[in-house]
């Protein structure tokens, strides 16, 4: 679409994203921060999934987010 630039180098890959910040794009910023944060502190999808369910700070659309993309995060973890 031109509006997103991939690079990478030895130190990993960088996605450069010129799009305008909607309230979607922002709901995923917000989901994928927290799904980030939170992963290395759970054991388990299961709870992951639960805090991301019982998180008081973040809007339904954000925690819609980070419930779909959960088990992407989960499966893709170090």
């Amino acid at each position: 679409d031109g509006k997103r630039l991939a690079t990478s180098s030895v130190g990993g890959l960088k996605v450069w994203d010129s799009r305008p910040w909607t309230p979607a794009l922002r709901a995923q910023s917000q989901a994928h921060g927290l799904l980030t944060l939170r992963l290395s502190q759970v054991p388990s999808l299961a709870a992951l999934q639960e805090v991301v369910r019982s998180d008081q700070t973040i809007s339904d659309q954000v925690r819609q987010q980070a419930l779909d993309w959960s088990p992407l995060f989960w499966n893709a973890r170090q």
